[in-house]
């Protein structure tokens, strides 16, 4: 009989490699994909990363813009405060130029009170057990600094809740800030220190002031005013 003719030899190997990859895909159950797909596929996902990586950036800088405005408004209104405490003009607060603003403005029941204040807004004066009034005295620099980081709001807060809550308990105080003259301070952030206005709650204001403030418990603060004494 005749004989087949022998088959091409690229073609049998053409079978082999289409036999194999079938083996392979019903193993592993892909589908090889051809080239031209794979480097698509790398490219989007390449542009993927990109797009994101931008989106990431543009939310940084973003962020990073509010917080410059947030610092140049605390610099400014730091600024306007420390010029109407700083009475004789010498770049310097010293205790007597701070400790009567802050008992008339309510933001603190006594001179006590007060240096506890002071204390945490000097840098110097912190960690000294023993620190005199004389030794209290805070820089235009430092004061910016302090304004920078918020350290101002969250101290005059802390010392604040603190002491309400210590002297409501023992019905000592309460000081309506609507009886203070003075021109009026907001403070630009609107989470920080406040205005305690409440008519709930009225008691003595111990020795060292005249004048009396309602306190109520702490709550999220939409406002941050201060009173400033009459100039």
């Amino acid at each position: 009989g005749k004989q087949a003719p022998a088959a091409p030899a690229q073609a049998v190997i053409d079978e082999k490699r289409v036999g194999l990859k079938a083996i392979a895909n019903a193993k592993f159950g892909t589908q090889a994909q051809p080239a031209k797909t794979f480097i698509t596929g790398l490219e989007q996902k390449k542009w993927i990363q990109k797009h994101k990586f931008n989106e990431l950036r543009m939310q940084r800088d973003h962020h990073h813009r509010d917080s410059e405005e947030i610092n140049r408004k605390n610099i400014e209104f730091a600024k306007d405060l420390f010029i109407s405490w700083d009475d004789d003009g010498s770049g310097v607060l010293e205790a007597e130029e701070i400790i009567k603003p802050l008992i008339s403005l309510g933001l603190a029941p006594n001179s006590d009170f007060a240096v506890k204040l002071l204390q945490a807004l000097d840098p110097k004066a912190k960690g000294r057990k023993n620190c005199e009034m004389s030794d209290l005295k805070i820089t235009l620099t430092d004061f910016i600094k302090i304004f920078r980081g918020n350290k101002v709001s969250e101290a005059l807060f802390d010392l604040i809740s603190k002491e309400s809550e210590k002297r409501l308990k023992n019905n000592q105080f309460s000081v309506p800030m609507s009886e203070m003259p003075g021109r009026r301070f907001e403070h630009p952030n609107l989470n920080t220190i406040n205005a305690y206005s409440s008519d709930k709650e009225e008691v003595q204001v111990e020795s060292g002031t005249e004048r009396s403030m309602n306190l109520e418990e702490p709550k999220p603060h939409k406002k941050f005013s201060i009173m400033m004494r009459a100039q």
